[in-house]
């Protein structure tokens, strides 16, 4: 919090019981004349006090009263202390009627007050709880973010009650395909399109809409389907490319966590920071070269000296990189894309053999398929669909 605070006595109730850091910053001072003399300019003492007690204080210089020895410039308090809730801290601005100096007494003519600002700063953040962060960002929501980032595809195996999660390539290698020719019947249907589009969007959420940096595009050359599709839509947001924090060393990228709002208080920029909620990045900790790296605490006053620090990057974590690496495959389904439908007459020792983690081989049709579905009643054809793999 940040309290702009007049040259009167003021008083604030802690709200919570912490460790907090007092910052205090006062521009004022009182002129005392005597008749027949020259004036004497003095700063007043100023004094923090907690439930009436004094905590810290500015000590006044009745004494030297000389304007050209810092008389009413910025003069500065900080220190830490602990509160409790209720406690009362108050300000007080100690400048009496009279002084006397050199055996002569001045009396209190004229007040001069710029500016006093009293900072209050919680230090005690207290403890971070993750189930409490991630309210809004469920496991379901995580899982479907790796499977976009790495193209995986999850099957259930209802033996072992466990979901493996394998690549499309696997799914595509002819070395390991099913020769299921001997239920061949007859090929009943051909499609030519499919749930995607000519472009289809791997999106991440960002501030900026005309921002479209990390997004992943991955291209269909089929013109009997859309042209345009937001095939993924995260709720990872985006690092902002554009401003990078630089170090001695490395730099990282920034990810915004909150906004900045200024506000002008009788000619004085007043600086707040609102917290944004819902925010998630993915990023990858990396670690600084070896070195001499001094970290510094204003609010704290506290300083370290380490040999290491640990930073995040936005390496292998956006859709562009992820389409690239993990979404050439599919090409092998895109290209002339086909779905057949196929009747079958499969037993059930052949269906319960089918192996949908392989390619299907039908000598029919010299091919190759992913079997997406196949449906089974003993004593009758089955109908199956499968994606043609092209070589």
């Amino acid at each position: 919090m940040l309290l702009r605070v007049l040259i009167d006595n003021w008083k604030y109730v802690i709200g919570e019981k912490s460790s907090y850091h007092i910052h205090l910053t006062s521009e004022m001072y009182a002129t005392y004349r005597r008749p027949k003399h020259s004036n004497k300019n003095v700063n007043p003492r100023i004094t923090i006090l907690k439930n009436g007690t004094e905590l810290q204080s500015i000590n006044s210089d009745y004494s030297s009263g000389d304007a050209s020895n810092g008389i009413g410039e910025p003069r500065e308090l900080e220190f830490n202390v602990s509160l409790e809730k209720g406690d009362v801290l108050e300000m007080f601005i100690n400048a009496p009627a009279n002084i006397d100096l050199g055996g002569d007494s001045y009396r209190n003519y004229e007040w001069r007050h710029n500016n006093s600002v009293l900072s209050i700063y919680k230090t005690d953040l207290g403890t971070t709880t993750l189930e409490n962060e991630l309210k809004d960002f469920t496991v379901k929501d995580f899982v479907k973010e790796i499977i976009w980032r790495t193209g995986l595809t999850p099957v259930y195996d209802d033996h072992t009650n466990t979901v493996y999660f394998i690549k499309l390539d696997s799914r595509l290698n002819f070395a390991t395909a099913q020769d299921y020719s001997h239920c061949f019947v007859e090929r009943t249907g051909e499609i030519y399109k499919n749930d995607y589009a000519q472009k289809n969007i791997f999106k991440l959420k960002r501030d900026s809409e005309s921002d479209f940096s990390g997004d992943g595009y991955l291209y269909v050359f089929n013109r009997n389907i859309t042209d345009e599709k937001t095939l993924a839509q995260s709720k990872i947001y985006a690092p902002d490319k554009k401003i990078v924090t630089p170090f001695f060393g490395f730099s990282t990228n920034q990810y915004k966590i909150w906004n900045i709002e200024i506000k002008d208080n009788e000619n004085v920029a007043e600086i707040t920071y609102k917290g944004l909620s819902g925010r998630f990045f993915f990023i990858r900790k990396e670690t600084s070269p070896v070195g001499t790296y001094k970290i510094i605490s204003e609010i704290l006053q506290d300083q370290t000296t380490v040999s290491s620090v640990p930073y995040g990057v936005n390496t292998n974590t956006l859709f562009e990189e992820s389409v690239y690496n993990y979404y050439a495959e599919y090409q092998k389904i895109f290209t002339n894309f086909r779905i057949h439908t196929i009747r079958l007459n499969i037993s059930e020792v052949d269906f319960l053999g089918l192996d949908l983690t392989r390619p299907v081989y039908f000598k029919q049709e010299n091919a190759y398929y992913v079997c997406n579905k196949v449906d089974f009643q003993e004593g009758q054809f089955s109908n199956g669909e499968f994606i043609k793999i092209n070589k």
